[in-house]
C-alpha cells in the first residue's frame, strides 16, 4: 500500500497529463473561395481534421480521468487503512522503534474504553478507530512514571484534561515524555454508550461485539457508525455531519 507521499506524487503525475493533442490543432474556417467545389472540399477537410482533434481530446481526457479515479481509489484505501487513528502512527512507531512505549485509548472485551500501554508495533492496531466515549485511564499514570524513571521514552495520547491530569500527577517535566492532546468537544459517558449498545443489541438480535465511529464503508468523511454481532453487521447513524 502506498503512503501519503507516494499518493501525492501519483496525483501530481496524473494531474500534469496534458489533454491537448500533440502536433494537432483545431482549424477555424477563415478562407473564402469562389469555386463551389473548393468550398466543399475545404469544408469537408476541415470537418475531418476537427473530428480527429476532438476524438484525440476525448481519448486523452478519458486517460487522465481514469488515472485520477485510480488515485482516488488509492486515497480511499489509505483512509480505510488509517481509519481514525487515535494518534499518528508514524510518531508511535518512532517511539516504539527506539525502545519506548505508547499509551492510548482502546476497547476492552466488554467494549469499555480504557487507556492501555503498547510495547510493540504489532499492538498498535488496538488504538485504531475514533472513540467518542469517556476513557478510563486506570493505572496508566503510575506506569508512565515508572517508565520515565527508568529512562524509557513515553508517548501518551488522550484528551486535553487527561494530559493535564498526567502532568499534574507527574509533578514535573520529563524530557523523555511526549504527549498528544486530541481535539475534544465533549464525550458521552460510558453508561450512556452502553445503554445505546443494549438498544442496538435488541435491534440486531444478538450481543454487540464491535462498535465503530466514523465508519468509512459509506464514505471517506462519514459521520456514521457501525455495530456488529456474531451473526452479521448493521449500520446506524450515531451522529450527523
Amino acid at each position: 500500500m502506498m503512503d501519503w507521499n507516494n499518493i501525492q506524487r501519483e496525483f501530481d503525475r496524473v494531474n500534469a497529463m496534458s489533454c491537448k493533442p500533440v502536433g494537432m490543432q483545431k482549424y477555424k474556417a477563415g478562407h473564402i473561395f469562389d469555386e463551389n467545389m473548393s468550398v466543399k472540399w475545404n469544408r469537408d477537410k476541415l470537418a475531418e481534421e476537427n473530428k480527429k482533434f476532438q476524438d484525440e481530446v476525448a481519448r486523452l481526457n478519458t486517460l487522465k480521468n481514469k488515472g485520477l479515479l485510480a488515485v482516488h481509489e488509492l486515497v480511499y484505501q489509505k483512509i480505510q487503512e488509517d481509519i481514525g487513528h487515535d494518534l499518528p502512527r508514524a510518531a508511535a512507531e518512532k517511539i516504539l522503534k527506539n525502545g519506548g512505549v505508547v499509551f492510548g485509548a482502546a476497547y476492552n472485551a466488554d467494549l469499555f474504553v480504557e487507556h492501555i500501554c503498547i510495547e510493540d508495533i504489532n499492538g498498535l492496531y488496538k488504538l485504531k478507530g475514533s472513540k467518542y466515549v469517556e476513557s478510563t485511564t486506570n493505572s496508566t499514570y503510575s506506569k508512565v512514571l515508572s517508565y520515565l524513571k527508568n529512562g524509557k521514552k513515553v508517548l501518551y495520547s488522550g484528551t486535553p484534561c487527561q494530559i493535564a491530569g498526567l502532568k499534574k500527577f507527574l509533578g514535573k517535566d520529563y524530557e523523555n515524555l511526549f504527549t498528544m492532546d486530541l481535539i475534544c468537544h465533549g464525550v458521552p459517558s460510558e453508561r450512556l454508550f452502553h445503554k445505546y449498545l443494549e438498544w442496538q443489541s435488541g435491534q440486531l438480535g444478538g450481543k454487540i461485539i464491535y462498535c465503530g465511529f466514523r465508519d468509512k464503508d459509506v464514505g471517506g468523511c462519514s459521520c456514521n457508525g457501525s455495530c456488529s454481532h456474531g451473526y452479521g453487521r448493521s449500520f446506524s447513524a450515531l451522529s450527523r455531519p
